[in-house]
């Protein structure tokens, strides 16, 4: 039993040498971690690593970095970013863009401001249905050159031909067709 108590006592100082008390770290755990930290859940107190204080819960909202310290931007949405490197997460606040919402929109270039979204639909739907019409007329008007083509042939045809004379004779006689399609196709 003896045994058993020195074997505890061991763990217990081993564990405590490498761990400081709750929000506390440095080689002799005489530093206190950074008032930035986040609260540990279901508990009063906060918590970082022995070895560099960086917060094991992450920061509070609005701040962040190894230990915290640092605010993120004012122009943040609800000024909360990224815990590591500050990035806003949520967006910017009106008027600023960028990762950091560190750059003023500038509203004199058309190209940098917000556009409505629907914007870009309806045009490639205008484009579309205008391509479609453009293309069901082209279709409709040779259409109509071939049959009136075909129908200026046969009329053609009955006319040169009333004696059935030779293939030899019928082309003698031949008059070019001028194909013409008829006018607003």
């Amino acid at each position: 039993m003896y045994l058993e108590y020195m074997l505890l006592a061991v763990i217990l100082f081993v564990a405590s040498a490498l761990q400081c008390p709750w929000g506390k770290f440095g080689d002799n755990c005489e530093r206190n971690c950074s008032c930035y930290c986040a609260l540990v859940k279901n508990n009063t107190a906060k918590h970082c690593r022995k070895s560099n204080g960086e917060c094991s819960e992450g920061c509070i909202p609005g701040s962040y970095g190894i230990n915290c310290t640092k605010n993120c931007s004012e122009n943040c949405l609800n000024k909360i970013c990224n815990q590591h490197n500050g990035h806003c997460t949520q967006g910017c606040i009106k008027n600023y863009k960028g990762i950091l919402c560190n750059i003023p929109k500038d509203f004199s270039n058309p190209d940098t401001c917000a556009r409505n979204s629907a914007q870009p639909t309806s045009v490639v739907i205008l484009g579309s249905c205008l391509a479609f019409s453009v293309l069901l007329n082209i279709i409709l008007c040779v259409r109509c050159c071939v049959l009136s083509f075909k129908r200026r042939l046969k009329t053609s045809k009955g006319r040169r031909n009333p004696n059935n004379e030779s293939e030899n004779q019928k082309h003698d006689h031949c008059i070019p067709l001028q194909i013409s399609c008829p006018r607003g196709f």
